[in-house]
């Protein structure tokens, strides 16, 4: 039987643009570029599959962000999000002119790039962008999802 559970990780905050107050990073990760999957420190693994229709969902539904999952109103907009698929490494290997695959290229995201959700919020308040670059240099997602036994 399935059970609610909550859908967490925290990853570092890549960059930091300060005059666009801007900030970007991984979001959550699902499996390193091995494909050794990541156990969250609930004991829990999601799945590269169900990362990207969490992805794709809070893109098109919410695209907000807060501080410290307290539910507060939103302090920032998601500007950019990709989630990184064998999927996507593949398409990302095309060339966009020719449509040849690269394969050195396909070779070199497959072996190198983690399986997982990456981008970037604005954070329009000068406060709460500081605060997000300086104190709170981690992402967090947050979420509720049906949890699933490993037979």
């Amino acid at each position: 039987m399935n059970k609610p559970v909550q859908l967490g990780g925290s990853y570092q905050v890549a960059k930091a643009s300060v005059p666009d107050q801007n900030i970007f990073g991984w979001f959550s990760v699902g499996a390193l570029a091995d494909g050794e999957a990541i156990i969250d420190a609930d004991g829990d693994i999601i799945p590269v599959e169900e990362l990207a229709k969490a992805a794709h969902e809070f893109t098109k539904a919410a695209r907000g962000s807060g501080e410290e999952h307290d539910g507060g109103v939103a302090d920032g907009e998601l500007i950019t999000s990709i989630t990184f698929s064998d999927d996507i490494l593949d398409a990302m290997s095309v060339d966009p002119v020719t449509g040849d695959v690269i394969k050195p290229l396909r070779k070199a995201l497959h072996e190198h790039m983690p399986r997982g959700w990456f981008g970037g919020f604005h954070i329009p308040d000068a406060e709460a962008f500081e605060r997000s670059r300086t104190e709170k240099t981690e992402f967090s997602i947050e979420g509720t999802a049906n949890s699933a036994e490993v037979v």
